[in-house]
């Protein structure tokens, strides 16, 4: 019985840890942080990087591409729901991932 105890605590310890995998920027650029911030949830951070772009924070977002599709897919795909109900507070997709 403590075997099936052990093996169940290590397996689910096992999967949290992939879960919970930080995402790095691919390079030393602006877009590429900001989207390895917001596939890591990060609201502060994105916001602080968005500015940097010295636009509005929803038009630079608007402007940023993250593996190929605009931001907001983005979000969806990575379930970064804070992130996504933060910058696009009246889209339904930020409230789809929100609920998640």
């Amino acid at each position: 019985m403590n075997k099936v105890i052990t093996a169940t605590i290590a397996a689910s310890s096992i999967f949290s840890f992939n879960a919970a995998a930080k995402v790095v920027p691919a390079d030393s650029s602006r877009a590429s942080q900001i989207c390895a911030a917001a596939a890591n949830d990060k609201v502060s951070k994105v916001r602080r990087l968005l500015k940097q772009e010295h636009q509005t924070v929803r038009k630079a977002a608007q402007n940023i591409q993250c593996d190929g599709k605009p931001l907001a897919q983005f979000l969806q795909d990575m379930n970064a729901a804070k992130v996504a109900k933060n910058l696009y507070p009246n889209n339904n997709a930020a409230t789809y991932i929100a609920k998640r």
